[in-house]
Protein backbone atom coordinates (compact mmCIF):
# COMPACT_ATOMS: atom_id res chain seq x y z
CA UNK A 1 0.00 0.00 0.00
CA UNK A 2 1.24 3.41 -0.80
CA UNK A 3 0.21 6.63 1.48
CA UNK A 4 -0.49 9.43 -0.23
CA UNK A 5 -0.75 12.68 1.30
CA UNK A 6 -0.76 16.85 0.53
CA UNK A 7 -2.68 19.30 -1.25
CA UNK A 8 -4.33 19.16 -4.83
CA UNK A 9 -6.46 22.88 -5.85
CA UNK A 10 -8.08 23.16 -8.96
CA UNK A 11 -9.15 26.40 -10.00
CA UNK A 12 -11.18 27.71 -12.65
CA UNK A 13 -9.24 31.22 -13.47
CA UNK A 14 -11.78 31.81 -16.74
CA UNK A 15 -13.95 30.02 -19.21
CA UNK A 16 -11.62 28.34 -20.87
CA UNK A 17 -8.66 28.14 -18.69
CA UNK A 18 -8.25 25.71 -15.08
CA UNK A 19 -5.07 25.66 -13.50
CA UNK A 20 -3.72 22.90 -10.93
CA UNK A 21 -1.67 23.01 -8.00
CA UNK A 22 0.09 20.34 -5.82
CA UNK A 23 1.73 21.41 -2.87
CA UNK A 24 3.61 18.73 -0.37
CA UNK A 25 2.86 15.88 -2.09
CA UNK A 26 4.13 12.79 -0.78
CA UNK A 27 3.85 9.07 -1.26
CA UNK A 28 5.25 6.64 1.03
CA UNK A 29 5.39 2.84 1.10
CA UNK A 30 7.73 0.35 2.16
CA UNK A 31 10.35 0.95 -0.25
CA UNK A 32 10.84 4.95 0.60
CA UNK A 33 8.86 8.18 0.06
CA UNK A 34 8.95 10.46 -2.63
CA UNK A 35 7.80 14.77 -2.18
CA UNK A 36 6.29 16.58 -5.00
CA UNK A 37 4.66 19.80 -5.31
CA UNK A 38 3.09 21.38 -9.21
CA UNK A 39 1.69 23.99 -11.33
CA UNK A 40 -0.29 22.78 -14.44
CA UNK A 41 -2.98 24.90 -16.73
CA UNK A 42 -5.39 23.46 -18.97
CA UNK A 43 -6.46 25.43 -21.36
CA UNK A 44 -9.05 24.96 -23.82
CA UNK A 45 -7.78 26.47 -27.79
CA UNK A 46 -11.12 24.95 -29.74
CA UNK A 47 -15.18 24.17 -28.99
CA UNK A 48 -16.21 20.69 -30.03
CA UNK A 49 -17.73 20.29 -33.43
CA UNK A 50 -20.03 17.63 -32.57
CA UNK A 51 -19.68 16.46 -29.05
CA UNK A 52 -16.82 16.44 -26.12
CA UNK A 53 -14.75 14.35 -27.95
CA UNK A 54 -13.64 17.30 -30.60
CA UNK A 55 -12.22 19.48 -28.17
CA UNK A 56 -8.67 20.93 -28.17
CA UNK A 57 -6.85 21.47 -25.20
CA UNK A 58 -3.39 22.95 -24.32
CA UNK A 59 -1.44 21.36 -20.90
CA UNK A 60 1.75 23.37 -19.63
CA UNK A 61 3.44 23.41 -16.16
CA UNK A 62 5.99 22.39 -14.50
CA UNK A 63 6.97 20.37 -11.39
CA UNK A 64 9.76 19.37 -9.01
CA UNK A 65 10.29 16.63 -6.30
CA UNK A 66 12.28 14.61 -3.83
CA UNK A 67 12.80 10.67 -5.47
CA UNK A 68 12.93 7.65 -2.84
CA UNK A 69 16.88 7.73 -3.18
CA UNK A 70 17.24 11.35 -2.26
CA UNK A 71 17.60 12.59 -5.48
CA UNK A 72 15.86 15.85 -6.55
CA UNK A 73 13.72 16.05 -10.29
CA UNK A 74 12.14 18.79 -12.55
CA UNK A 75 9.28 17.97 -14.92
CA UNK A 76 7.95 20.15 -17.47
CA UNK A 77 5.03 19.44 -19.81
CA UNK A 78 4.17 21.45 -23.04
CA UNK A 79 1.46 19.48 -24.75
CA UNK A 80 -0.12 21.35 -27.32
Amino acid sequence: MTQISGSKVITRTCADQFTIVVANGKATNDKGSITWAANRSITRTSDAVEGLLDYVFEITGSGSGINRNGEAFTVNVDLP
